[in-house]
C-alpha cells in the first residue's frame, strides 16, 4: 500500500476497520460506524509516521500486557489488522498541535493499561476513543461534541469511533479500503 504520508500532520487522527474479535464487537455495537479503532499520528525521531493508541488483543507485542502502543502506521494498517483506514485532521494552530503531541507522548510513556471496563470516569486506564478524546480535551477540543452510546446489557456509556467522526470540523485527509 502506498501511503501519501506528505498529506498528514502530527496530531491527526488515524482510524482503522479492524478484523479482530474486539473490532467486530465494536462494529456490532456501533451500527453507524465505518471504523472500529482510532489513534493519534506522530513522527518518530527519523520522521516516519507512528500511531499512539490503546488496543486489546495485541498484548503479544507488549510483553503480554494490554498496554498503550506506539507503532509504525504501516503496522497499524497492516492487512492482518485492517480492511479499511482513514486519516482525519482537526483544524488547529501549530501550538495546539504541539500540545497534543506532547500529551500523547506523556500518556504513552505512562504505559497505561487498556481499559477493559470502558470506564470514562477513570483516566488511569483507557480504551482507544477515550484516549484520543482525553488528549484533545486537554487542549480544549471536544471531539465528540457530547456524543456517546449506551451499551446494551452493560449499563455503560462508551464513545465509539463514529461519535468522533461525526464532528463536522474534521477534515478527511486520506482513506483506503482493501
Amino acid at each position: 500500500m502506498d501511503i501519501p504520508a506528505d498529506l498528514f500532520s502530527e496530531g491527526d487522527l488515524v482510524f482503522r476497520k479492524g478484523i479482530s474479535l474486539s473490532s467486530q464487537m465494536v462494529l456490532m455495537g456501533d451500527q453507524e460506524g465505518a471504523y472500529s479503532h482510532v489513534g493519534i499520528l506522530i513522527r518518530d525521531s527519523s520522521g516516519k509516521w507512528e500511531v499512539i493508541h490503546a488496543v486489546p488483543e495485541e498484548a503479544v507485542e507488549t510483553g503480554g500486557i494490554e498496554v498503550m502502543k506506539r507503532e509504525p502506521l504501516t503496522r497499524f494498517w497492516q492487512s492482518d489488522r485492517a480492511v479499511a483506514g482513514a486519516v482525519v485532521s482537526y483544524p488547529m494552530s501549530d501550538s495546539i498541535r504541539a500540545l497534543i503531541i506532547k500529551k500523547s507522548e506523556e500518556i504513552y510513556l505512562r504505559r497505561l493499561l487498556f481499559d477493559q471496563a470502558y470506564n470514562l470516569s477513570d483516566s488511569t486506564q483507557m480504551y482507544c476513543t477515550e484516549l484520543v478524546v482525553f488528549i484533545y480535551h486537554s487542549v480544549g477540543i471536544d471531539l465528540t461534541e457530547g456524543r456517546s452510546h449506551s451499551i446494551p446489557g452493560f449499563r455503560k456509556v462508551a464513545i465509539f469511533p463514529s461519535d468522533i467522526l461525526r464532528n463536522e470540523r474534521l477534515e478527511n485527509v486520506y482513506h483506503f479500503v482493501r
